[in-house]
């Protein structure tokens, strides 16, 4: 969905429109889970996490300003649900060190998906942690480079400098893992 289109669904929020706010969950739900999941590190609590944030974004329309990016402005909201999520449950875990220990990949009953995540997990360990999460908002939640600048507070330049570094990074160590 466009950045247009989102924002017209935005903007109908605040008067009562569901058909709106569903639409704006069919397109951003997975993309909202799936960051949460990476946040919280616990599936439950990203599901709430994500039925929060759609509250938040239907409470909150009337706040966004257009011209901005609808996409970048609800993970915003979920990021910071999920860290108040983690202040209120005790678990102090700052968003730069996601991906550090555990899995926090969507719960998956298949064997090689698991392995393939923790593959993943293992690779993104080595990357520095501003350097990791731009990448996790690219791959996983599908921002732009100008959204994942918006949302990390960095020029767009160096969110491109540092997501093509990263990229290389994880390259060249997948590389390693396959040699002999």
């Amino acid at each position: 969905m466009d950045p247009r289109s989102m924002e017209a669904l935005i903007a109908r929020l605040p008067d009562g429109d569901l058909e709106a706010l569903e639409g704006l969950y069919r397109d951003f739900h997975p993309a909202v889970l799936s960051y949460s999941r990476l946040l919280l590190r616990d599936g439950a609590d990203a599901e709430d996490n994500a039925q929060d944030t759609f509250l938040k974004v239907w409470a909150k329309a009337a706040t966004y300003r257009p011209g901005g990016s609808p996409k970048a402005w609800i993970l915003g909201i979920a990021r910071n649900g999920a860290l108040d999520r983690l202040r209120r449950n005790g678990r102090a875990i700052p968003v730069d060190d996601v991906a550090e220990d555990e899995p926090a990949l969507a719960e998956d009953r298949s064997a090689a998906r698991s392995a393939e995540a923790l593959d993943l997990q293992a690779a993104l360990r080595i990357l520095e942690p501003a350097d990791r999460r731009i990448v996790l908002l690219r791959a996983v939640a599908g921002l732009t480079l100008q959204e994942a600048a918006r949302l990390t507070g960095l020029p767009t330049s160096t969110v491109h400098w540092r997501y093509r570094r990263a990229l290389k990074t994880l390259g060249a160590r997948l590389a390693e893992g396959e040699g002999p």
